[in-house]
């Protein structure tokens, strides 16, 4: 227990203490137990009932009980001598102590329970509204529903799209309290499992003792596991089942409507975020495949570009993936990578032929002149300018703007040295120059493995960041042993 916890208790208890006895001061000089004064010490066992529980609430009533008990008198006579109380009027009073802590104890528990589920409830819907990151939302849902249900465990299944035979099987579970052991059992086919083919038909069932239910497919291994009981309800959306989400009890249970009302909101929300996730990746699918018909309509003015955007964004996938960095992240990379080069537009439509001497200053590996050099570093600038009123794509302006930096500093538009180039732009200079190494336009032969890694090595330091480069060098080895 944490020192301000002892502290707030502490004053509780000082509280509950100067309320019992300035009470009992008071209906001792106030007539007695038979007068209205009594009624004040509700108000010691109602504060110890929302502070302490149920062992708080008898505590008090045992001692208000106590103290307005055998040696408070019932009243005073005529003559100011105290009338005992009798022993019925002593113990109904106690009983009414009791009930009345214990009620009160029980309904502020059900408050707080319930303000926890709304609590819970706004935080995944707030979620369900801000984020679009499936993973990321699911998790909090079953995180909420594991700590708030006190279960053996939570899970959230997911439909896979159906096999050619017909066959539906359940994919990875989001889940929380599940051992590995356990959810690497084997794969959960729907047609082998009856309980999940009633709940993707849209109902929902529990199972008080899984030991002897013939609803399961891996009854037991739910047993070895430790769970007893379980509750499963589909997750739907557009009318169409996507999945289940289930409920396990470490004990034989039978859950109230009112447990069951609050998994079904829970299942609602996850559907919900499902349904999210779906429209912005469907959203996102189409932004990028927008930007990959631009980039190829630019590489098709000059046939040894074709296929550059694309090739240069499977390396800084790999790369980025290679060193660690976020899903969010690499998703943002494509599309850095796919228009890095997007500024050539503004070359080519500023009056120059492909064939001619433009053609050549946007050819690594040919003769330039100063004013080529010139023409060249425009080509990154003007490449930001058309992007940098595209809000989303701003963290990844750096990979259109300095992917021609060197680390050393002699690089172009900026000549910024080490760590002072973006990270993204390092990675897009290791990118893009591996691209049109390995085409060797004009060259014959491209490289070999052995050849392309030495080029790196010799250029860590001066071209490129020698860690990306130490990196690079295990996705290349990685590349070569998946091909053979």
């Amino acid at each position: 227990m944490r020192r301000s916890d002892i502290a707030r208790h502490g004053i509780l208890i000082l509280l509950v203490t100067g309320l019992l006895a300035a009470t009992t001061f008071l209906v001792k000089f106030a007539g007695g137990a038979s007068g209205a004064a009594v009624n004040f010490y509700y108000i010691p066992i109602i504060v110890s009932a929302v502070a302490f529980g149920d062992l708080g609430a008898i505590v008090c009533a045992i001692a208000a009980a106590t103290l307005c008990g055998p040696f408070m008198p019932w009243a005073y006579d005529i003559d100011n001598h105290p009338i005992r109380q009798s022993w019925l009027d002593i113990g109904l009073r106690q009983l009414f102590f009791f009930v009345l802590g214990v009620l009160v104890s029980r309904l502020t528990d059900r408050a707080r329970k319930r303000a926890n589920e709304f609590a819970s409830l706004f935080q995944v819907a707030r979620a369900v509204n801000s984020s679009i990151r499936l993973e990321q939302v699911l998790q909090l849902i079953v995180k909420s529903v594991y700590g708030m249900m006190r279960v053996k465990g939570v899970a959230i299944r997911l439909l896979d799209e159906p096999q050619e035979d017909g066959e539906r099987k359940f994919g990875h579970a989001i889940s929380e309290g599940l051992s590995h052991e356990y959810l690497s059992k084997g794969p959960v086919l729907v047609e082998e499992s009856p309980i999940d083919q009633r709940v993707l038909d849209g109902e929902s069932i529990q199972v008080p003792n899984v030991e002897h239910s013939e609803l399961l497919q891996y009854s037991d291994a739910l047993v070895k596991e430790g769970v007893h009981a379980m509750v499963a309800v589909p997750l739907a959306s557009r009318g169409r089942a996507i999945g289940v989400f289930r409920l396990y009890a470490g004990r034989a249970h039978r859950y109230r409507k009112d447990e069951f009302r609050l998994v079904h909101a829970f299942a609602e929300e996850a559907a919900l975020a499902i349904e999210n996730a779906g429209l912005y990746e469907s959203l996102q699918e189409s932004y990028y495949e927008t930007v990959r018909s631009l980039t190829r309509a630019l590489e098709a003015r000059d046939v040894e570009e074709i296929g550059h955007a694309e090739r240069v964004t499977l390396t800084v996938d790999d790369l980025a993936s290679e060193i660690g960095l976020t899903r969010e992240e690499i998703e943002l990379l494509r599309f850095g990578a796919t228009l890095h080069d997007i500024g050539k537009i503004g070359l080519f439509d500023s009056g120059y032929d492909a064939d001619d001497d433009m053609a050549a200053v946007l050819h690594a590996g040919r003769s330039r002149t100063k004013g080529h050099d010139e023409l060249l570093v425009l080509h990154t600038i003007i490449g930001r300018s058309i992007l940098e009123p595209v809000k989303f794509l701003g963290p990844v302006l750096p990979m259109v703007l300095y992917h021609h930096e060197c680390y050393d500093g002699s690089g172009y538009p900026e000549g910024l040295v080490g760590e002072d180039i973006p990270l993204y732009g390092r990675i897009a200079k290791i990118a893009n120059d591996y691209d049109v190494l390995f085409r060797r336009r004009g060259s014959g032969r491209p490289p070999g493995l052995a050849e392309v890694i030495q080029h790196f090595k010799d250029g860590a330091g001066t071209d490129y960041d020698p860690e990306l480069v130490k990196a690079f060098v295990r996705v290349l080895k990685r590349r070569e042993d998946v091909q053979g």
